[in-house]
């Protein structure tokens, strides 16, 4: 996944730790001790986000 990196924080209490958020909504968080190329958390932004949340009927018609 290649996407611009629009922020990143250190870790205040790890030195090797930091998260990132991306263009597209990911955020990552990696431990440079443990794996420099692999974030050990990954989040993304569901595909639905931000889009108005499905509304159901309260009782259904009833049919004749």
């Amino acid at each position: 996944m290649e996407s611009p990196v629009n922020n990143i924080d250190w870790c205040p209490f790890i030195s090797t730790v930091f998260a990132s958020c991306t263009k597209d909504g990911r955020i990552e968080i990696r431990d440079l001790n443990e794996f420099a190329q692999t974030a050990v958390i990954t989040w993304e932004r569901p595909k639905d986000w931000g889009q108005p949340p499905k509304t159901i009927p309260d009782k259904p018609t009833p049919v004749d």
